[in-house]
């Protein structure tokens, strides 16, 4: 097998005249008379790529078996396809192989891919490719930035080009940086067209949002503004630069920004909502406790309660309570005939319990003896 570019091959025998030599291609076509004294050069680059048998001519134009068969193809080149990808992002990079003429039977794939680590950081090989998609992919860690990468495949016979293998890179530093590929080989035989491809690495933009005012009272609006990108998307669905919005209560946006090479950044923001406070306050006296709302109160003193009535209204009862407890009184009394408490009458001695309320609401027990 021969690259296209390679020069010639020469042909080597020994006889005392100038014999006849004919090129034929796979299909026994005459390709032409090759005649001198050894060596003769063959030019390749005359050619085109195929499969190809040299006889030798044996009077009357008839020939003898071939001699020597070989088959020309066309140099391949694999080479890393110039991308763009953002810091920080883990994009495929494809590999490619191109240039490819009836490769057949069992193919090798050989290259070192070298990468510069100041701007790209290794990740990972594709087990994919679009060229072999059967084959055994063996990779081997090379020092700190370099890594050999090896497709063999048995009884494959293809013409094409394609994606040889995608490698993860990550940017860590913005720029450009050159992927090299070294020591290409297909079935050990080295691609002389090899070449080396690039990948730009751009900064993340910088995106700043603001809110004009960010702090609000409840039911009033307030502007959110953000730049540094091409276009943006809220995670209030938004997708304008600029919106006005009224939030019930305190709230924070999120904001991812995209600019013009397809790189993204986030922002943060945040509208503080002042609620509207309906302030009360009440004054009372109980006996033995009170109860509030959801509290129960069994002290005299002054308390305080907020309550949500609804998003962004609040009502503040202030409450000075008086507690009382319950009152006993004992009274010893001695008449002839009716004796009379309150509304009660009593006209025989003994023992009588009373029970009213006094000022306090609480419960007043008199002992009338």
């Amino acid at each position: 097998s021969y690259s296209i570019q390679e020069q010639n091959i020469q042909l080597q025998f020994y006889s005392n005249s100038s014999p006849l030599f004919s090129l034929m291609n796979a299909s026994n076509n005459y390709i032409e008379t090759i005649m001198g004294n050894s060596p003769i050069t063959l030019k390749l680059s005359n050619l085109i790529p195929g499969t190809y048998s040299i006889f030798l001519n044996n009077g009357m134009c008839s020939m003898s078996g071939s001699l020597y068969s070989f088959r020309l193809y066309n140099n391949p080149t694999i080479s890393a396809s110039k991308t763009t990808i953002c810091l920080y992002d883990t994009t495929l990079v494809p590999i490619l192989v191109t240039g490819f003429s009836d490769i057949a039977s069992d193919t090798s794939f050989q290259t070192t891919v070298k990468y510069d680590t100041t701007k790209l950081s290794f990740l990972a090989v594709s087990m994919k490719n679009s060229i072999l998609p059967n084959a055994a992919i063996k990779t081997t860690e090379l020092p700190k930035g370099t890594i050999s990468i090896t497709y063999t495949q048995n009884k494959q016979t293809f013409n094409t080009d394609g994606t040889f293998v995608s490698l993860q890179f990550i940017g860590i530093m913005p720029g450009e940086s050159t992927i090299e590929l070294q020591n290409a080989l297909l079935n050990g035989t080295p691609f002389l067209g090899s070449n080396n491809g690039s990948v730009t690495i751009n900064s993340l933009p910088t995106i700043n949002a603001t809110t004009t005012p960010d702090t609000i009272s409840y039911g009033t609006s307030s502007q959110l503004v953000v730049s540094g990108g091409k276009n943006y998307t809220w995670n209030n669905t938004v997708i304008k630069s600029t919106q006005t919005i009224s939030p019930s209560e305190t709230t924070s946006y999120s904001i991812i920004g995209t600019d013009i090479n397809g790189c993204s950044n986030t922002a943060n923001t945040t509208i503080t909502v002042q609620k509207i406070i309906n302030n009360d306050t009440i004054k009372t006296s109980s006996c033995g406790s009170y109860r509030f709302h959801d509290s129960l109160y069994t002290k005299s003193g002054t308390y305080t309660q907020t309550i949500k009535q609804s998003i962004g209204i609040d009502s503040v009862t202030t409450l000075i309570l008086n507690i009382s407890v319950p009152t006993k009184h004992s009274i010893t009394a001695t008449c002839n005939g009716i004796y009379q408490l309150n509304n009660s009458k009593y006209h025989e001695s003994g023992t009588y319990i009373q029970t009213i309320t006094n000022k306090a609401h609480c419960d007043s027990i008199i002992t009338l003896t």
